[in-house]
């Protein structure tokens, strides 16, 4: 991500309908500084995150990946898109590709990400890509329940190796 996507960071997180299953909508105000405390930590090595384009060139999704220390803890990864996008099986494809650049390139050994239960998209795309999950009581933002997805680089490999990639 970079200082020219502040932009699509803003619409993304400032949109309540987006957010309903992540948190509360931002304040442009908010936003900015949460886009600005973003880089910094991609900076310091602590996040990755991409602002994707379509075939014109529209940037339509952020998509991250937040690391543990030393890779000792599994690292988090989770995606937004532009709701004109909602499905139409992007936030597979992306996140696919997150998983991929996680396990082969970082060479991280464990991935987790969350979602509520009435998120019904996340729901089949997180099984799509390989993910296992567990039930969580409570999830933050006091969005009620929801699934603790887990995904591990030894599960991925034998996933992508039944697959032929």
């Amino acid at each position: 991500m970079r200082l020219t996507d502040e932009s699509l960071y803003r619409a993304l997180y400032g949109d309540p309908e987006i957010m309903r299953y992540i948190g509360p909508a931002m304040s442009a105000k908010r936003a900015a500084r949460a886009f600005r405390l973003s880089l910094k930590d991609q900076r310091a090595g602590h996040r990755i995150e991409w602002a994707f384009k379509d075939t014109h060139g529209e940037a339509f999704a952020i998509c991250g990946l937040v690391r543990g220390p030393a890779n000792e803890h599994p690292a988090h990864i989770g995606c937004l898109l532009l709701a004109h996008y909602h499905g139409r099986g992007y936030a597979t494809e992306l996140l696919a590709a997150v998983v991929e650049y996680a396990f082969r390139v970082l060479r991280i050994h464990s991935l987790t990400s969350i979602s509520t239960r009435t998120n019904v998209a996340s729901f089949v795309f997180m099984q799509k890509l390989g993910f296992s999950y567990s039930s969580i009581d409570e999830m933050p933002h006091r969005l009620g329940a929801g699934y603790r997805w887990h995904l591990r680089l030894d599960h991925w490999a034998s996933l992508t190796a039944r697959k032929g990639s």
